[in-house]
């Protein structure tokens, strides 16, 4: 929220008007929600693409939640090793099909991305999506038929 602040004094822009809005709503709704519920956390950073580290056994609980923010438009890019010929060289695909394997049946998957990026695979059902500003927010959970076990 701080940064946000801070691009709102450089820039002025609404979109981090909004931003700041919604964190401070979040932060809000947390703090509400604490003072009846623990909510314990664990965060950690990975290259979802890729199965291993987060298919070697390496996670120590079940992930219950993922929040990824995938690249649109100009400024962001995906950034993989090159693909073996006739590998998958979709990296939205990699990374759910990565996370498929290792996801419990009440983990969500919310993917924030550009409003004119689709969002969909087959091993995963999509229970809603929204808009924020200029980005479509989807949720999705792994599909009954194609869960593990």
């Amino acid at each position: 929220m701080a940064q946000l602040a801070e691009m709102i004094a450089s820039y002025g822009k609404e979109s981090h008007r909004l931003s700041l809005a919604h964190a401070e709503q979040l932060r809000d709704r947390l703090r509400a929600h604490l003072q009846s519920h623990e909510v314990r956390a664990h965060a950690f950073c990975a290259d979802a693409t890729q199965p291993p580290p987060l298919g070697s056994g390496s996670l120590q609980r079940p992930i219950d939640i993922v929040f990824a923010d995938i690249p649109y438009g100009r400024r962001s890019t995906w950034r993989l090793p090159e693909a073996a010929p006739g590998a998958e060289n979709d990296p939205l695909r990699q990374m759910l099909d990565a996370l498929r394997g290792i996801l419990p049946a009440h983990a969500v998957v919310a993917i924030a991305s550009g409003n004119r990026q689709k969002v969909s695979h087959e091993k995963y059902e999509r229970f809603s999506q929204l808009r924020a500003g200029k980005r479509r927010i989807t949720l999705l959970r792994p599909a009954a038929k194609a869960r593990p076990g």
